[in-house]
């Protein structure tokens, strides 16, 4: 009740439809109540087909129709409290819970009974054993096609391996073989050849830049001396000569290595 909760605004309005749809259903129910323990009240036919019971007047009791009135078995439940202040709608929801008890509903199954001639089950019989028989024979064929697939892949295999055993053993093979073979040793050798060349080489490169030095060394010594050219040191002094002629001997000799 409004009055208890004290709802305001949209509580309010929603508190208002609730028990909108609780009235109806109470409605439905003394209905169904009183059909239930006088059936016999409601002249002419079926009393629930003559007797106009308010299920469109809520959408609590038109999703509940089926259940209330239709071929079903349900369940209703009932909360009361113990409480002095809840005493009125205890005493209600009794009521309510006693009117609900007396709703009678005889309800039927379902079923459609669907059956067959003698003849429809026997050509479905047939039919059944004649689809095992060649799911029989499609499954026999696919593991011998596997057994062929596998034979065939392994006959490839041998087939390749003995190919390449094969190009082994040709004469073609075996004479490039012994040409590269052949063609490596004579590299080996040409490099060993090659090698102490280039030692004697770079020998004879480093002396060479030290006879350069050295000369260097002289022509800059002759100008402190105040000769003008390398030439004339040469001339002007015996000691001189016979070094440099000392120097172009050992040079030579590097030279011819």
């Amino acid at each position: 009740r409004i009055k208890k909760t004290g709802a305001e605004g949209a509580r309010m309005k929603e508190g208002i439809n609730i028990n909108k749809g609780l009235f109806v259903l109470g409605q439905v129910v003394s209905t169904l109540s009183d059909l239930g323990q006088d059936p016999s009240r409601v002249g002419g036919g079926s009393p629930r087909s003559t007797t106009h019971i308010p299920y469109r007047d809520s959408k609590l009791t038109r999703l509940l129709q089926d259940s209330l009135g239709g071929n079903s078995k349900t369940v209703m439940l009932a909360c009361i409290s113990p409480a002095d202040s809840n005493v009125e709608e205890s005493i209600s929801t009794l009521r309510y819970a006693t009117r609900a008890r007396n709703i009678k509903n005889t309800a039927v199954r379902n079923v459609v009974a669907a059956g067959l001639s003698a003849d429809e089950a026997a050509a479905l019989r047939r039919q059944n054993q004649v689809l095992k028989l060649e799911l029989a024979r499609a499954q026999a064929e696919i593991r011998i096609l596997a057994k062929e697939v596998a034979a065939t892949k392994l006959e490839s295999k041998d087939a390749e391996q003995g190919a390449m055993g094969n190009v082994e053993d040709l004469p073609i093979v075996t004479e490039l073989r012994a040409r590269c073979a052949s063609l490596t040793s004579m590299v080996e050798q040409m490099k060993e050849q090659v090698q102490p060349s280039f030692e004697n080489v770079f020998a004879a490169s480093l002396k060479a830049d030290q006879w350069q030095l050295k000369c260097e060394q002289f022509e800059a010594s002759a100008k402190e001396r105040g000769l003008v050219s390398l030439a004339d040191a040469i001339l002007g002094d015996d000691a001189l000569s016979s070094t440099l002629s000392s120097w172009w001997t050992q040079i030579c000799s590097t030279l011819s290595i």
